[in-house]
């Protein structure tokens, strides 16, 4: 189990210690996890388990168990002027018909929500699948600020069931407001591959505006505001989207600069989790005017002209990584230093120019342009593996 869901654990057990939960069956869900923690995702705030019901006799189905822990000051704060998030993500499963679903705010610091595990029944949705259901869920009155395409499951008749309701909004008898949709469906767009995005944008579009045009409820004079804009444009969602994409990456990538799942904070850098700095013979292999470049036991080690330079080329190889772009994989810097787990462009020849300048104007069409400093560090032969973004797959929790 990675250290960040362990220490989770341990700091839920000892909240829940001082202040035991009420509810039966979210004590009984408790209990099993703990002694048997099968984690889903988990972040500083958040740890997300599943509870099978093999393991629980008194239990017909599998369940997901998930557990608030705020860590930050200002959480306490928001509590005071707004409803704990498993108590709004129970409201918000309840409007989606998912009536098995509890929830209990145990702690100030410490909420529990779980719900019934729902399969995947294997529908492969295309572009009018995706706009019509989300369309059907919008009449509803739902929206997401932080929509994925991971956060929902299908049916077999092809029906969309949303999953995480952590960031859920829903009108109240009435439709969500045409600002909101739109955001929905650049955010949606954004989660795409490019390659999709571009393929399905259209029909995707398309579909929505065909329910809700066909389907949405007559608007009163007094809210006619939420009518605004009647039309989307498929240029206008499409540039959108690829914005929202870029900044999305850019703000993710800041976690290569802070203690998480894959790296660890140091006094004088930061390590990729795992790794530990070669001590054996260095050979100067290239000299430039951006660094020096050396080879021990396969790794790369890059001498940097400040530390400053050395995390922006640590943070932008983790973007490049993030983007599922052939790069290489940084494992961190101390000091001025830098380390990385393949050659440096520095040493690439000619014929790998035409892989380097494709994998560059990839970057550049998502809107990053790589710093002279980082330019070194694109893979030269671009045959690394395609990377996965870390702890992000959520599968139908």
């Amino acid at each position: 189990m990675q250290e960040l869901a362990r220490i989770n654990l341990v700091r839920i057990r000892e909240l829940l210690h001082a202040q035991p939960v009420r509810d039966k069956q979210l004590a009984l869900l408790w209990s099993e996890a703990s002694a048997n923690p099968v984690v889903l995702r988990h972040s500083p705030a958040r740890t997300v388990l599943r509870v099978t019901a093999e393991d629980i006799s008194s239990l017909s189905h599998d369940w997901v168990l998930k557990l608030y822990h705020p860590h930050r000051s200002y959480e306490t704060i928001r509590r005071l002027i707004s409803k704990a998030p498993a108590l709004r993500e129970l409201e918000a499963a309840l409007r989606c018909g998912y009536e098995d679903s509890i929830a209990e705010q145990a702690h100030q610091q410490l909420g529990l929500f779980a719900r019934p595990w729902l399969e995947d029944e294997g529908f492969e949705p295309d572009a009018k699948s995706w706009g019509s259901e989300i369309a059907a869920l919008h009449l509803r009155g739902w929206s997401d600020k932080d929509v994925s395409p991971d956060d929902f499951v299908w049916t077999k008749d092809g029906k969309a069931l949303p999953l995480d309701f952590g960031s859920a909004h829903f009108q109240l008898n009435q439709a969500s407001t045409r600002i909101m949709q739109r955001r929905d469906l650049v955010r949606l767009l954004a989660a795409f591959p490019p390659s999709r995005r571009g393929q399905w944008l259209e029909d995707f579009v398309d579909s929505h505006e065909q329910v809700i045009q066909s389907e949405a409820p007559t608007i009163p004079w007094q809210r006619l505001w939420a009518a605004w804009p009647a039309q989307f444009s498929h240029k206008k969602l499409g540039a959108a989207a690829a914005r929202h994409r870029c900044r999305r990456m850019w703000r993710r990538s800041g976690r290569a600069l802070r203690e998480c799942s894959d790296f660890r904070v140091l006094e004088d850098g930061i390590l990729r989790r795992g790794f530990e700095p070669p001590h054996g013979k260095l050979t100067i292999l290239a000299k430039s005017t951006v660094a020096i470049s050396v080879e021990c036991g396969g790794i790369w080690q890059i001498q940097m002209h400040s530390m400053r330079d050395a995390s922006c080329a640590h943070r932008h190889l983790h973007l490049l990584e993030l983007f599922g772009l052939p790069a290489v994989k940084s494992l961190g810097y101390r000091g001025d230093v830098l380390w990385l787990d393949g050659p440096p462009l520095s040493l690439a020849n000619h014929e790998q120019q035409a892989a380097i300048d494709q994998t560059v104007g990839l970057v550049s069409s998502e809107g990053y342009y790589l710093p002279d400093t980082t330019g070194f560090a694109i893979d030269a032969d671009g045959q690394v593996k395609v990377a996965i973004p870390p702890d992000m797959d959520m599968g139908s929790a």
